[in-house]
C-alpha cells in the first residue's frame, strides 16, 4: 500500500502532501493546500487538498493530531523496514550468486565490493588457506575495514595468516592510513611500481583483478594529491560519500593456481626491496 504512494507519479497530490509533512508537521488542511500551491506551484483546490488527506489517513499513511496532520510513525517504521529488506534482497540475491565458479562480477557501490571482501576473507572463496598468505596491489589506501564486522573479520584472518599491501602511492594520506593498517599486522610497502592496469588480490589459489570506473580513478588521484592530512574536509567528505555513489567495479576470478602463485610471488617482491 505504502509503496504506490511513495513511487507515484511525482506530482499528484498525495506524493506533494508527504513530501511536504515529511519537512515540516503537523499541518492543517488549510496550511497545507498553502504550501503545496506556493511551494510547488500546483494548480489545486482546498477541495481536492482535504479528499486526498482524508484518503491517505484512512489508509493509515496520515495520522491526525487535533485539527492537524502527520505522517503516521507506524507507516514510517514499515516503510523503513521495507527498504531493508530490499536493499538485502537485492544485495544477497545478487552477491550469492557468486561462487567459485564464477569468473567475473560487477559491483556498483564501493560498500559493496568492501562488504563481498571482508565477508569471504575466512572462507575458502579466496582458496586462502590457514597460515597462508594474501596480498594486495592497490593504487592508494583506501581498501579498509569500515565496519565493526570488516575489522572482525579481519583480525580473525590475521591470527593465522599474512596480509601484504603493496601501494603505488606515497602521499600523506597513504602514510596515515598505513598506520592504520599496520596496526592490525598487515606489512605495508608504499611507492610500489604496481596496481598499473588493475588492482589485485592475490592468494596461492586465486587471482582476483579490480577494474575501476575511469570517474573514480581520476577522483581518487586528484583527491589524494591534494590532502593535507585525514582532517582535508574534501577527503573526508569523499570518504563519507564514497561508500555509497555509483562506482563501477569490475572484478574478474581467476583459479589458475599456477598464475596466482606467479603474481603472489611478484608481490612479494616489493617487501624485498
Amino acid at each position: 500500500m505504502y509503496v504506490k504512494t511513495i513511487f507515484p507519479q511525482k506530482d499528484t497530490i498525495s506524493t506533494l502532501i508527504i513530501a511536504v509533512l515529511s519537512r515540516n508537521y503537523p499541518l492543517s488542511k488549510m496550511k497545507l493546500f498553502n504550501t503545496i500551491k506556493s511551494e510547488h506551484k500546483k494548480n489545486i483546490t482546498y477541495q481536492g487538498v482535504s479528499k486526498v488527506v482524508g484518503q491517505l489517513a484512512e489508509e493509515g499513511i496520515l495520522q491526525r493530531q487535533g485539527k492537524e496532520y502527520a505522517l503516521n510513525s507506524e507507516w514510517i517504521n514499515n516503510l523503513h523496514k521495507f527498504s531493508q529488506e530490499l536493499k538485502g534482497n537485492y544485495t544477497k540475491g545478487k552477491l550469492g550468486l557468486i561462487d567459485k565458479n564464477t569468473t567475473e562480477a560487477t559491483f556498483y557501490t564501493v560498500g559493496e565490493f568492501i562488504d563481498f571482501t571482508f565477508n569471504n576473507l575466512n572462507t575458502d572463496f579466496l582458496g586462502c588457506e590457514k597460515g597462508k598468505k594474501i596480498a594486495l596491489q592497490l593504487r592508494n589506501i583506501g581498501f579498509m575495514p569500515v565496519s565493526r564486522a570488516h575489522i572482525a573479520h579481519l583480525k580473525k584472518f590475521m591470527e593465522t595468516n599474512e596480509m601484504y599491501v603493496a601501494v603505488q602511492g606515497n602521499t600523506i594520506v597513504d602514510k596515515t592510513l598505513s598506520k592504520f593498517l599496520k596496526s592490525f599486522g598487515i606489512k605495508v610497502k608504499l611507492g610500489a611500481d604496481c596496481a598499473k592496469d588493475s588492482l589485485v588480490l592475490v592468494t596461492e589459489n586465486c587471482l582476483v583483478n579490480i577494474y575501476e570506473s575511469d570517474e573514480l580513478r581520476k577522483e581518487l588521484r586528484s583527491i589524494y594529491h591534494d590532502a593535507k592530512g585525514l582532517k582535508d574536509q574534501k577527503l573526508m567528505g569523499f570518504f563519507r560519500d564514497i561508500l555509497f555513489k555509483q562506482y563501477t567495479y569490475h572484478v574478474t576470478f581467476n583459479r589458475n593456481k599456477e598464475l596466482a602463485a606467479k603474481i603472489l610471488k611478484q608481490t612479494l617482491a616489493f617487501f624485498e626491496k
